[in-house]
């Protein structure tokens, strides 16, 4: 039996964080629209060689895990960010970052997109020699080694999230909160009505990143420049307002691919929690289209893509949008750029 054949996307140790005997919880399976109640966490959110067939890679995974873990429990121990040693809070945003790309579902968008991005490059290139589209080959993309380049990436993106303002939010409300099969949530409330471009990724303006720790506590960083708090001193927000529970709630179901988890909520509340979001839910795809814009060399069409945004209007009562006017666009660009030399620095690119 090859060792670490058993590969999470979604880590046991999250799950544990959730669970009342750390070893099983309950989940609510959108397609079937069935409760499973106490499933093995051990049995979630893997697969057999997700990430490799030899577990190398699962296994230098896990040790990663442990640092994010030891991160994670100092965080829920002290609710407090900002008094963390600098090494806990760069794992802490490691953890948001990887735990974003690592999932089954940024798998199959990234796939999707190349995929897609093949196949129209090798159709303009057939047209150029005057064969029909029909000429052109079925693109196979390497899932794994593409999946492993984005999570590898990933590992750099705390520094362009670094400048977002950290917030918990301590639950005080009868319902719980949940987490699904793609925990971590990156969303832009702001930015959020635009149709044909992506506004969620770490560097856009305006962006919102939202985790919950435990059934009570959740993590969300965000913009300062383009949202308020009730109070811009407070880093900890008990919330008694079971609305804005129900729309962090919510938020995980819209952005799951399969699964929500949960352990101290009512069935009837997950299940009347999916009866109202039901109908946007919708597939998560990269999309693009061909536009005119500048190049190095002039301009020309070049194929855009981009994460469509989450089609829901997030409303919390203690979060405020600043009223003033945007674009959507860099936070920083310094960041940014010194990201870009120490990706094709580290990377070779």
């Amino acid at each position: 039996m090859v060792e670490y054949k058993n590969q999470h996307y979604v880590p046991q140790f999250y799950f544990r964080l959730f669970s009342k005997d750390n070893r099983t919880i309950n989940l609510f399976n959108l397609k079937n629209k069935k409760i499973i109640q106490n499933a093995k966490i051990s049995n979630l959110c893997s697969k057999d060689y997700f990430y490799s067939y030899d577990g190398e890679l699962e296994g230098i995974f896990s040790g990663l895990e442990g640092q994010f873990s030891s991160a994670l429990n100092k965080l829920v121990q002290k609710i407090d960010y900002t008094n963390l040693s600098s090494d806990k809070k760069h794992f802490v945003l490691s953890f948001l970052c990887f735990q974003h790309r690592r999932t089954l579902q940024e798998r199959e968008k990234m796939v999707g997109l190349c995929e897609n991005l093949i196949k129209i490059v090798l159709e303009k290139y057939l047209k150029t020699k005057g064969y029909t589209k029909e000429y052109a080959p079925t693109p196979v993309v390497d899932e794994r080694n593409l999946h492993t380049f984005q999570m590898l990436v990933s590992l750099f993106e705390p520094i362009l999230i670094g400048d977002l303002a950290p917030l918990f939010l301590l639950n005080k409300t009868e319902n719980k909160f949940i987490f699904s099969d793609a925990p971590v949530i990156f969303h832009n409330t702001f930015f959020n009505k635009l149709k044909n471009m992506g506004t969620c990724g770490c560097a856009n303006k305006g962006l919102q990143i939202f985790c919950p720790v435990d059934p009570n506590i959740m993590l969300v960083l965000y913009d300062p420049n383009l949202y308020k708090m009730q109070n811009s001193y407070i880093s900890t927000i008990e919330i008694f307002n079971s609305r804005d529970i129900d729309s962090l709630n919510s938020l995980q179901m819209l952005s799951c691919l399969d699964n929500v988890f949960f352990s101290n909520n009512s069935l009837d509340y997950i299940k009347d929690l999916f009866e109202y979001n039901k109908n946007n839910i919708i597939k998560k795809e990269y999309q693009y289209r061909e536009i005119k814009a500048n190049t190095r060399s002039g301009r020309k069409e070049v194929i855009h893509h981009f994460q469509p945004n989450i089609p829901y209007n997030l409303k919390l009562s203690f979060l405020k949008i600043n009223p003033i006017k945007e674009t959507p666009d860099i936070r920083d660009k310094k960041r940014m750029a010194f990201f870009g030399k120490l990706i094709n620095n580290k990377i070779n690119l």
